[in-house]
């Protein structure tokens, strides 16, 4: 129940580098995060990075950062990664019935779109046909 838009890639396309404004937002959304899973006990967590992490000269350094500071451990994302999660996150929300389904997932510094093929009343069965991650976000 807590979402922040803290657009870190901006000012990548640029320099190539996450900017110290992009870095801090981030800091600061993810020490709310930190505060609200205090309440919390025995919480697993996986913490992922997309494009923006992918794409800057000095994204490990901001995390290992984000690690020593927080104590979320980030893993950096394949592009081929980020389509499947972003599949298994709406996958619930296909309509069975068609045997094809197309999947945008507009991010910060990416976009994936992802061709599904899905057989009528097997949801389990729904497969990727094809994907492409595009550097807009």
């Amino acid at each position: 129940a807590y979402s922040r838009v803290v657009r870190l890639s901006e000012g990548l396309s640029e320099s190539d580098f996450l900017c110290d404004s992009a870095q801090e937002r981030t800091l600061v959304a993810l020490r709310q995060c930190a505060k609200k899973l205090e309440k919390y006990q025995n919480v697993t967590l996986r913490c992922v990075a997309t494009e923006a992490c992918r794409k800057a000269l000095n994204a490990s350094q901001f995390l290992k950062n984000v690690k020593q500071t927080l104590g979320f451990d980030f893993k950096v994302l394949s592009q081929k990664e980020e389509a499947s999660l972003a599949v298994k996150g709406i996958s619930g929300l296909l309509d069975p019935t068609y045997p094809y389904a197309l999947v945008f997932d507009v991010g910060g510094a990416s976009t994936e779109v992802v061709l599904l093929a899905q057989e009528e009343n097997h949801p389990e069965s729904t497969r990727i046909v094809d994907w492409i991650s595009l550097p807009l976000g």
